[in-house]
């Protein structure tokens, strides 16, 4: 990925069903990431080349989740969904905005710790210059054991 060395922030909301029988989830993920790095396709090396980088996904998930219910669950998953993507770049003193959607292919692997944490590492594939690699901890907040 042309700029995978440049780091930036996701924010992300996701809601997931477990399936009782089987150890698999479905779920609606809302994902937004913003990087900014220089323009590696700037025709005009001598300008200002910085571009921002942000998009914002709905995509749906599934995952099947290893060991579930222990307290170290890895699991591996995929997301399919729209992505929403905005670059903003300045060329010389004028700045130009494109706005685009495009259909976003996300797989990722991670671990569940506790039932309670999760940490997940992502690659959404959303066109040459948007692809980014996330790597995400989060808090879960209900699952847990039925009682």
């Amino acid at each position: 990925f042309p700029g995978i060395e440049e780091f930036g922030e996701t924010y992300n909301l996701e809601l997931r069903y477990n399936f009782k029988k089987i150890p698999i989830d479905l779920g609606l993920e809302l994902n937004n990431t913003s990087i900014e790095r220089e323009n590696a396709y700037n025709p005009q090396p001598d300008q200002n080349r910085i571009l921002s980088l942000k998009n914002g996904s709905l995509l749906l998930t599934t995952s099947y989740n290893f060991r579930r219910g222990k307290n170290i669950s890895p699991f591996i998953g995929v997301g399919l969904g729209i992505s929403e993507y905005d670059t903003f770049a300045w060329f010389g003193i004028y700045p130009n905005l494109i706005n685009e959607p495009s259909l976003t292919f996300s797989p990722r692997i991670g671990v569940e710790i506790y039932r309670h944490f999760r940490l997940t590492m992502d690659i959404r594939l959303i066109n040459k210059r948007h692809n980014s690699v996330c790597l995400r901890m989060g808090v879960i907040i209900g699952g847990g054991r039925k009682k």
